[in-house]
């Protein structure tokens, strides 16, 4: 994956995170997958060094 498209992903989630943290539910990879608009598995966010670690920072 090219490092512009792993920046939109980022961007992505980063979104989708900051959404939840307002509505103040539940931060999981698994919930984030669901809500994100082109990521579908959990792991596409674990597996990944970047988004791993924004989950991390939002879920604390």
């Amino acid at each position: 994956m090219t490092e512009s498209i792993e920046n939109c992903l980022d961007e992505a989630i980063k979104a989708v995170l900051g959404d939840m943290l307002s509505r103040d539910e539940d931060i999981t990879a698994r919930a984030a997958a669901r809500l994100h608009p082109t990521l579908k598995a959990a792991s596409s966010i674990t597996r990944s060094d970047s988004r791993s670690a924004l989950l991390a920072q939002y879920q604390r």
